[in-house]
């Protein structure tokens, strides 16, 4: 697959159905199939293309330190397999700009891991791809 990565800033966040988090670590990036489209009679060199084109998220987070949501419930429902909606804005939340951000309104939750920290935010782990259509900053519908 061919990748270009999306460069997070220290104000990174991740929108989950309409609840705001802190980005801590992790990566995403944009990512497309390759095809082979090499002809072996030509003049014996590779060649390709790029297929259909996926978001691939593996980002960790964290709840507010008074956070009482249950993140396995509405409105998150952090569970494997399930899908949600994630917005990812790479610079934080500007309210001067308001779609700054990338945008996968079908996303597959593939892995959801809860750690645990005593008198800290409590850390959570997103790992997923995005189904269908996603939406890079400036260019939603």
């Amino acid at each position: 697959m061919y990748g270009e990565n999306i460069i997070l800033g220290h104000e990174a966040k991740i929108r989950i159905n309409d609840e705001v988090f802190a980005v801590v670590g992790g990566e995403a990036r944009l990512t497309a199939q390759e095809h082979d489209t090499s002809d072996t009679e030509g003049d014996g060199w590779e060649d390709g293309r790029a297929g259909l084109k996926r978001l691939e998220v593996n980002l960790e987070a964290q709840f507010p330190l008074a956070s009482e949501m249950n993140p396995f419930q509405d409105p998150l429902n952090l569970d494997a397999g399930e899908v949600i909606d994630l917005k990812i804005y790479p610079y934080g939340i500007d309210s001067n700009v308001t779609d700054n951000f990338y945008w996968a309104t079908f996303f597959l939750l593939l892995e959801s891991v809860h750690g645990f920290a005593v008198r800290a935010p409590q850390p959570f782990r997103v790992r997923g791809r995005s189904k269908r259509a996603i939406y890079r900053p400036f260019n939603h519908p």
